[in-house]
């Protein structure tokens, strides 16, 4: 396993049973999306129906709600996905990890104003 990936893995094994704050910038977007965190998995070549989220990716497993304006929807699915193809992190501390694929960047942290 990649060390980039195993570094995010392991932040993501220790965050377990926390709420996550993640942030994806992708081209002019920012999506964001809290969750509660209960596994991470890994999940290898993998072909989806739209292709969006095709190949290895680490699945984040957990009820979680996308952040849109002043209100919150929830998560079609109960998971996460978070592509690895050419992924690279730039900060990983004790409170987030900032990283960055071939098709976004990321900003994961854990969220102390949504504790469940």
């Amino acid at each position: 396993m990649d060390a980039s990936v195993k570094t995010l893995m392991d932040w993501l094994e220790g965050q377990t049973n926390n709420s996550l704050y993640i942030q994806k910038k992708e081209d002019d977007d920012l999506d964001e999306v809290r969750l509660q965190l209960t596994e991470v998995g890994y999940r290898s070549d993998y072909k989806s129906l739209d292709g969006y989220t095709d190949g290895t990716a680490l699945v984040l497993h957990g009820h979680g709600s996308m952040v849109t304006g002043t209100a919150e929807a929830p998560l079609p699915q109960n998971s996460y996905v978070i592509p690895i193809a050419g992924l690279s992190v730039s900060k990983a501390s004790e409170d987030g990890v900032i990283l960055q694929t071939d098709r976004a960047h990321y900003s994961l942290s854990v969220d102390n104003d949504n504790r469940r």
